[in-house]
């Protein structure tokens, strides 16, 4: 949450990868709103080629 807010708070467009450490919240609508962050963009999983 705090990236996310970060990012909003800069102005740039943020992005929540589902695979990371809240790959096991089912509810992210009401993370979002105890937090008062929303991220721009969710991804399932980030990968590099």
């Amino acid at each position: 949450e705090h990236d996310i807010a970060g990012g909003a708070g800069a102005g740039v467009a943020t992005a929540l990868v589902r695979s990371g450490i809240l790959a096991d919240v089912d509810d992210l609508s009401a993370l979002f709103d105890r937090q008062g962050a929303y991220p721009d963009y969710t991804l399932d999983a980030f990968h590099w080629r």
